[in-house]
């Protein structure tokens, strides 16, 4: 028989840590994200013959948004693949005394909020990137 107390002290650690690690990893990736972030409008921002050339050899907006968001994605799933192959390296190893499905369950979490966030944070840059006209570029260079 437990004492309440201690009970109680388990069940907390059991909740909070699954929480702490999906915390974790949702800010390290908004860190990222916002890093993401900056290197597509310096993307964009370098790469504006090559967007204006695009358009006018007829790409649409909707491509050459869907173009810059899906390199944006490639390289945050990148880092998610190697940011998990360490973080599955904690349960592997019983760092802490908790069941496996806690730390997966945090994982995918996590990397569901990161996905979103990164997803958000790509579309702003992708639309003025989609909205650069030839005329304009050919007009500035």
């Amino acid at each position: 028989m437990q004492h309440y107390d201690n009970m109680r002290s388990t069940q907390d650690k059991s909740c909070s840590f699954p929480c702490s690690c999906c915390w974790l990893f949702a800010d390290f990736g908004f860190n990222v994200g916002l890093g993401l972030f900056g290197v597509l409008f310096q993307t964009i921002s370098r790469r504006k013959g090559e967007i204006g050339l695009r358009r006018a050899l007829g790409a649409t907006k909707q491509a050459i948004q869907l173009h810059f968001m899906s390199e944006t994605i490639m390289i945050a799933s990148f880092g998610v693949v190697l940011g998990l192959f360490f973080a599955i390296q904690i349960p592997l190893l019983q760092v802490f005394d908790l069941e496996s499905d806690i730390y997966g369950w945090a994982m995918l979490l996590g990397n569901l909020i990161n996905l979103v966030v990164h997803i958000a944070l790509c579309r702003y840059p992708s639309r003025l990137a989609a909205g650069i006209y030839p005329a304009t570029v050919l007009h500035e260079e």
